[in-house]
């Protein structure tokens, strides 16, 4: 997974990137895919997340 050697910024910045954009996928154009993975107990979490995450993308409140 990860290794011990010293990364670069380039690196770290491409790792976090791609990391980002999944969550950002998972959360937008495969939600409901990501939904019936999670557990239904914690879907108030999950829309929680979801609305602050969406808040913070746009810039908007809701």
């Amino acid at each position: 997974m990860a290794s011990s050697s010293l990364r670069t910024v380039e690196e770290i910045f491409k790792d976090y990137n791609a990391r980002r954009s999944a969550l950002v996928r998972a959360l937008t154009y495969d939600v409901d895919d990501f939904y019936s993975q999670c557990d239904p107990g914690q879907f108030r979490f999950f829309y929680f997340f979801f609305a602050c995450l969406l808040r913070k993308l746009t810039g908007k409140l809701r």
